[in-house]
């Protein structure tokens, strides 16, 4: 099955899953560090599982 099997079905999705987003039933995660010196253990981190959801180098 691939997500291209079914893109009628997109619009029903986004409305279902944005509405669970806004009423705190799925939330989303993100992996944050800072400082650009940290990149390298960060981008090693993506491939240990290191990270939950998106993995966001923080640079100030």
């Amino acid at each position: 099955m691939l997500v291209s099997d079914h893109l009628d079905l997109m619009p029903e999705f986004q409305r279902e899953m944005f509405g669970w987003i806004r009423a705190g039933q799925v939330q989303l995660r993100d992996t944050v560090v800072d400082g650009l010196a940290q990149a390298p253990q960060a981008f090693i981190g993506l491939f240990k599982g290191a990270n939950a959801g998106k993995m966001l180098v923080r640079i100030q």
